[in-house]
């Protein structure tokens, strides 16, 4: 293996491995994201869609599908084999600056925030169709979201730059984040 991989033109904000340890994922501040062999280096493909920096990136735990985030305001579902694009999320008002993938390979989190962090949204959307499912905007929890990631048991772990981890559950029609409660919009999981 290869100690360091070079290729982006810019500052890469967003690295992800997937579950079998063969591929890297990379999002940058170049718009690019770029697909790794890990065990030789090698550049797989250069994927190209995005018309700001990529923030957040995340693999489906399958292997299949690439997930990515963005300060130009979009979500984008991508084949991780072909680089093909499969789906563009529109309808953020804010930059996304985080997405993760249920292990179950069905649902796409993401944490939207604008530049002075007072408005924080979380959407829940369909991996396979890119709709959206739930939503909530959330604030008073902590000012900035910078991880996250989701168990196996279903909670979504987000961290903050207070230094704690704040664990949340997900149900029907609410997220419970800390002894805070948001109510989630839209149709259920």
């Amino acid at each position: 293996m290869k100690i360091g991989i070079t290729g982006h033109s810019a500052q890469v904000n967003s690295v992800a491995i997937s579950f079998d340890g063969a591929t890297i994922v990379s999002g940058s501040k170049d718009k690019t994201i770029k697909i790794w062999d890990l065990a030789t280096g090698k550049l797989l493909h250069t994927l190209t869609g995005h018309s700001d920096e990529v923030n957040s990136i995340a693999i489906s735990s399958d292997g299949k599908t690439i997930v990515s985030g963005s300060r130009d305001k979009t979500i984008k579902i991508w084949d991780i084999t072909t680089g093909k694009l499969l789906h563009t999320l529109t309808g953020d008002s804010n930059e996304v600056v985080l997405v993760a993938i249920s292990l179950n390979n069905k649902t796409i989190f993401s944490v939207s925030v604008d530049r002075l962090f007072r408005d924080k949204i979380i959407k829940i959307c369909d991996l396979d169709t890119g709709q959206l499912q739930r939503t909530t905007t959330y604030s008073n929890i902590f000012n900035n979201v910078n991880v996250v990631a989701i168990s196996p048991d279903g909670k979504l772990i987000l961290g903050g730059t207070s230094g704690k981890i704040i664990t949340g559950r997900i149900s029907e029609d609410t997220i419970k984040i800390g002894s805070s409660v948001c109510v989630m919009q839209g149709a259920g999981l």
